[in-house]
């Protein structure tokens, strides 16, 4: 079926195909670039600070525009530390109703609030259909921070880092991942894991 009608995220996804992303946050020109790569390996480690200035953090609980099932592939199956080993359809991860949704969400909400630096998504299925990542506020105000579209990629379980690099403090407490399915027709994207890197607001 031929879509006559697109909406505006459609719209400006399909204007900026030729680019990979641009960031709302940070100052035009600056920053560092996002980067994406295969990953291989994960494990099931708990969250861990690397000094008292910075802490890593997986995400509980979650919730998404659309599951495929109450439990399995549900938006809950993205929360913990990444636990898919290998590239493939898997339940342990996060995946929407639909194969070919133009604009699908899952919203991951973290235990401490932090000045985000970073923040990197596992993707165990299909990568990489991410389209837009949104931080938002402990007051619940949302900042996109990248906006990209959708790409065939090589390497899968792939791993894509976001860095944040803020022209004014904000304190987020959640991060809001978009994916948009209907553009490569290569099946569901799914996320296995959502990391929220920053530093404690206290």
């Amino acid at each position: 079926m031929i879509k006559l009608l697109m909406s505006s995220r459609t719209m400006l996804i399909a204007l900026m195909a030729v680019s990979l992303s641009c960031n709302f946050i940070t100052g035009a020109g600056g920053g560092k670039e996002p980067t994406a790569q295969p990953i291989f390996e994960v494990t099931d480690q708990p969250p861990a600070e690397s000094d008292a200035r910075v802490l890593r953090q997986w995400a509980d609980p979650a919730v998404a525009s659309s599951e495929y099932g109450p439990e399995s592939w549900s938006a809950k199956q993205a929360t913990g530390a990444p636990n898919v080993n290998e590239c493939g359809d898997n339940s342990m991860a996060w995946a929407s109703e639909s194969s070919t949704s133009v604009e699908e969400w899952i919203e991951l909400t973290y235990a401490i609030p932090v000045v985000p630096t970073e923040i990197t998504i596992y993707q165990s299925f299909n990568p990489s259909q991410v389209v837009e990542v949104d931080v938002i506020t402990t007051e619940g105000v949302s900042y996109p921070i990248w906006i990209g579209a959708p790409k065939l990629v090589d390497g899968c379980p792939y791993l894509l880092t976001l860095p944040v690099d803020l022209t004014e403090k904000i304190v987020v407490q959640k991060v809001r991942v978009y994916i948009d399915q209907s553009m490569l027709d290569v099946s569901w994207n799914e996320i296995d894991a959502v990391e929220l890197t920053g530093s404690p607001s206290r």
